[in-house]
């Protein structure tokens, strides 16, 4: 948030932070390693060489054969889709909860996993963009303002952006909602993909806009990966 309203701030234009959910990732591999006779670590691999980790804690013991036979009937009915099914099947599946070791395993990891984590697109600087000329018929502005409050187009285009180049991006007319708009847009590393970025008329200073959304893009990323 914190983020956004710094670039609101100085670009005088509508500031965007934003964190996407992990939950529609593929998953790639799924691993369970004995740390304690009670005690395990989940480990699933998602695509671009992310993963998610849990330390389980089981109510009842496990052997190393157990664990490696829990092992083949996750990967089993698991691998391949998506992390939020794999949340939801563990917390859920009847098929998984007829194997009893699975079943403790199954107890353990929803306990730790939790639900999952959106965190929307944050906002900040509507107002710049009201007093803008290009928006002054309300007409122009309602489609943009349901695209943020939608949120879904942004993720699209500022986490992945023009063949998911790192570094800053411009896009011009970036959607039909943003058709004339320009998006400035920093791609976050980490775990959890991630951008900043400010949305503006197609006559922004560029050259600022560039340099400012760089600045804040690369002060969270030192941040995150510190």
């Amino acid at each position: 948030q914190e983020a956004s309203r710094l670039l609101a701030t100085f670009s005088h234009q509508l500031g965007l932070a934003l964190a996407a959910s992990l939950d529609g990732e593929p998953l790639a591999s799924l691993d369970l390693e004995p740390l304690a006779p009670s005690r395990v670590m989940l480990v699933l691999g998602l695509a671009g060489q992310r993963s998610r980790t849990l330390v389980l804690e089981l109510d009842t013991p496990l052997d190393p054969s157990d664990l490696r036979e829990v092992n083949l009937v996750l990967r089993e009915h698991l691998l391949g889709g998506s992390l939020g099914s794999a949340r939801t099947r563990l917390a859920s599946d009847p098929e998984l909860a007829s194997h009893s070791a699975v079943r403790i395993v199954a107890r353990a990891a929803t306990v730790s996993w939790g639900r999952s984590v959106e965190t929307p697109l944050l906002t900040a600087g509507v107002s710049h963009m009201v007093g803008q000329p290009e928006f002054a018929d309300a007409a122009q502005l309602g489609p943009v303002l349901r695209a943020l409050e939608s949120g879904s187009a942004f993720e699209r285009l500022m986490v992945s952006g023009p063949q998911g180049h790192a570094g800053v991006q411009v896009g011009v007319g970036p959607a039909h909602a943003l058709a004339t708009l320009s998006l400035v847009s920093y791609p976050l590393p980490g775990a959890v993909p991630g951008a900043v970025g400010v949305l503006g008329p197609m006559r922004m200073d560029y050259a600022t806009t560039i340099a400012l959304v760089d600045l804040v893009g690369s002060r969270v990323s030192d941040l995150l990966t510190a």
